[in-house]
């Protein structure tokens, strides 16, 4: 034995602490500084004669940790550092996002406004693989083409988007940019030229407003007529209402109220007519008639609607200095408000009446109603509702310079995840407001609270894995502390058999059975169940097999453990009560398994002739096994049983058609999990270059990188660790760690003291009872030199 090597690169990786490369994601591009030196060190490593598998772990750890980081970022938090002048942390921030579509979406919101002459634009757009993050970036270059003047390509670029919503957006784009660059004649052109009706009158009422606010009543009239005409032969009720809704707005701000009126009350949705209505109110008042105005407000019956449009005309009032006029149509909105029953709409109304009487100068009767708002807003049944009114009230809180007071809103919604979307949001409303100083504050926060975010899940899963490795290290005690720390009751399950296992392994077959009646999911307890009766075999106790035998109802299951039983009869010598088992068994699938087992068993203890028979046998029930996978792996028991039996031709031959009904298997997470059972048996038969040939063509990352592992762990000596750090280079250190502990269980002694909390281990001392850890007194040592 002896001990594993420490490489100078290795010792130069841990001479960065890992509290100091999250230290580094505090500076713009640090992220990629810190997984960068962590690259690198991965590399120099696995450079070595003979790599560190400690060191690579440890590396793996720290990448993982930086990363995870990231996971939970908002995909609009990026654009919100990029408008308030830190385009370089945007950049980095979302390029250090985990999630592939959500990075997309975050670097898509980062493209900036093209010149109209770099063709590398429409190149950089395209380059975007997610259609719907490539959309807004070709979007972004129509615009800037339309306004240097290059309308044809502008339409070009628009028209290369292949959804045909996003690529009518794409020109309404066009039309917008136009208008203000105050090109009239070409956005109407454009507009006129989107086929959607409904899309093609929302174009049409963007040039509208220009043409209104210079003048020119000709064109006016002539657009106004013909937008109508258009939003009249939209089928849809719900469209067409939303569509005639803003062509009043338009028809008011021309003058034209009487007509405005009829078109609005012309609405037959009374949801839609009252949206129109609205408008029309607004449009009044911003106009000056202010007493018409109030007078479509208060013709509207939904009380809720009724208040909203008394708070869009109190908005104007104020706008225009009527404040006292404005103050007390906001008090008799409230009245209105009074009558809303469903509470997300009434917290909204809340919140829009307190941002109106404070932009009044009614700043006490406007934190009495924020207040109310707040309140109310807890007691909305529906989550995303309640965040959205939340968030909602803090952004209107922020933008009355009272941020202290919006923060404390964001922190009375549930959950960090949620906490940091609200903060963004906030964040991005002061960014349009230009109060860069505070959004740049809140931004800060959301990356902090982004940070504090653990996923359950993976979280679980980590414990889980962990827990088995050291399982199968030969650390139960602390392998059930560690699972007992899972929350998941599944994932807890899933520990606690291989706690059981181990146990029974270990001869400690009461506390096994203990564990076993501890688990609340029936099938793993079941799994928990055979691992202890097997266990029981080389004991010989008899009466407590068939107990255990006799509470599995589950056919699937008793069969499952009959094979087991079987097969450790067989090794414990007792070949003739193994084979009459194994032939009492009816699923073909177990029957083989067992007779494998049988197999394995007669050959170790040299009667090769009986063997042959019982892999003749097996073999035979090849083709009455329907489940492609199992057949695989029956035929990838034989391979073992007949390398052993030194039938290197035989054993080759069965490799072929294992390996050719593996490939047979149409789903690829199926063919991978067949490919990954034969790699395994081909190694642990010798043939290593076979199994990892095997592996390799696993086209799945992932389900490659644990075949890989399977061979590693029956390979061992340098290659195999070879195997294991290229994994950890490219993989989850998690997955890495069922090879670990069976080449080198002190490295998961090590890592579970360095990764896991105090107080984990029952015995209260994490090194008690373990081989081979380095602060017992041991070095870290390979289980295979």
């Amino acid at each position: 034995m002896r001990e594993l090597p420490v490489s100078s690169h290795a010792a130069a990786a841990s001479a960065t602490p890992p509290q100091d490369l999250l230290r580094m994601l505090d500076v713009p591009g640090g992220a990629d500084v810190a997984l960068a030196e962590i690259a690198t060190a991965q590399e120099a490593v696995l450079a070595e004669d003979d790599p560190d598998l400690l060191a690579m772990v440890r590396l793996a750890i720290s990448r993982d940790t930086l990363s995870r980081r990231n996971t939970n970022v908002p995909a609009d938090l990026p654009a919100v550092w990029a408008m308030i002048g830190c385009p370089v942390r945007a950049a980095a921030l979302a390029g250090a996002i985990a999630d592939p579509r959500r990075r997309e979406q975050a670097l898509a919101g980062l493209v900036a406004e093209p010149s109209a002459s770099d063709d590398s634009a429409r190149a950089e757009a395209q380059s975007i693989t997610d259609p719907d993050q490539q959309a807004p970036a070709l979007t972004k270059l129509a615009k800037t083409l339309a306004v240097s003047g290059d309308i044809e390509r502008a339409k070009t670029v628009a028209r290369s988007i292949a959804n045909a919503y996003q690529q009518d957006q794409a020109l309404i784009a066009v039309v917008q940019a136009l208008t203000a660059a105050e090109d009239t004649v070409r956005a109407e052109d454009v507009a006129t030229s989107i086929p959607h009706p409904g899309r093609q009158a929302q174009a049409m009422i963007i040039v509208l407003r220009t043409l209104i606010a210079a003048g020119d009543a000709t064109r006016t009239g002539a657009l106004l007529a013909r937008a109508e005409e258009v939003a009249r032969s939209i089928i849809d009720p719900y469209r067409q209402g939303w569509v005639l809704g803003n062509l009043v707005e338009v028809l008011a701000a021309a003058g034209q109220t009487a007509r405005a009126e009829a078109v609005a009350r012309s609405i037959t949705g009374l949801d839609r007519q009252a949206q129109a209505l609205t408008s029309l109110a607004a449009a009044l008042a911003a106009a000056g008639d202010a007493a018409l105005a109030e007078t479509v407000a208060q013709s509207i019956t939904n009380p809720g609607r009724q208040a909203v449009a008394m708070i869009v005309v109190a908005q104007a009032l104020a706008a225009s200095d009527e404040t006292a006029r404005a103050v007390a149509l906001a008090r008799r909105a409230e009245s209105a408000a009074r009558l809303i029953t469903d509470p997300y709409q009434r917290t909204t109304t809340l919140t829009s009446l307190a941002q109106v009487l404070a932009g009044a100068g009614d700043t006490a009767r406007a934190n009495e109603l924020a207040d109310r708002a707040a309140c109310l807003a807890q007691s909305i049944a529906d989550l995303d509702q309640r965040v959205q009114a939340l968030t909602n009230l803090a952004a209107m809180l922020a933008t009355l310079d009272d941020v202290a007071r919006a923060e404390t809103v964001i922190w009375s919604i549930p959950g960090p995840d949620r906490q940091a979307q609200a903060l963004t949001s906030v964040a991005r409303t002061l960014a349009d407001a230009g109060d860069a100083i505070r959004a740049s504050a809140l931004a800060e926060r959301a990356e902090t609270v982004t940070q504090s975010i653990t996923n359950a899940h993976q979280h679980g899963q980590t414990l889980l894995r962990l827990a088995k490795a050291l399982a199968t290290a030969g650390d139960p005690d602390r392998a059930e502390a560690v699972t007992q720390s899972i929350t998941s009751p599944d994932e807890r399950s899933q520990g606690l058999v291989a706690v059981a296992a181990a146990l029974s392994a270990a001869g400690h077959h009461e506390r096994a059975e203990a564990v076993t009646q501890s688990i609340t999911k029936p099938d793993r307890q079941i799994q928990a169940l055979i691992a202890v009766a097997v266990a029981l075999v080389p004991a010989g106790d008899h009466t407590r097999i068939a107990g255990i035998a006799a509470s599995i109802t589950n056919p699937h299951r008793q069969a499952q453990a009959l094979a087991g039983l079987a097969e450790a009869l067989a090794v414990a010598g007792d070949t003739a009560e193994a084979e009459t088992l194994a032939r009492s068994i009816t699923s073909p699938y177990r029957q083989a398994q067992a007779l494998t087992g049988l197999s394995r068993a007669l050959v170790a203890a040299g009667d090769t002739t009986r063997a042959s028979g019982t892999t003749e046998q097996a073999e035979a029930l090849v083709n009455s096994i329907t489940n492609p996978v199992h057949q695989t792996q029956t035929l990838a028991g034989l391979v073992e049983v007949l390398t052993a039996a030194s039938a290197a031709g035989q054993a080759s031959i069965m490799a072929e058609r294992a390996e050719t009904v593996a490939r047979s298997i149409a789903r690829p997470d199926r063919q991978a999990q067949a490919l990954t059972g034969l790699s395994k048996a081909l190694a642990a038969a010798g043939d290593t270059t076979r199994a990892e040939t095997v592996a390799r063509s696993i086209t799945n990352q992932d389900q490659r990188a644990r075949a890989l592992l399977a061979v590693a762990a029956e390979t061992r000596g340098i290659h195999g660790r070879r195997l294991v750090s290229s994994a950890l280079r490219s993989h989850h250190w998690t997955v890495s760690l069922d090879a670990l502990a069976r080449m080198c269980p002190s490295i998961v002694y090590t890592i579970a003291d360095e990764v896991l909390p105090c107080g984990t281990d029952r015995a209260g001392d994490p090194q008690a009872n373990r081989p081979g850890s380095p602060e017992s007194g041991d070095r870290v040592q390979h289980s295979d030199e």
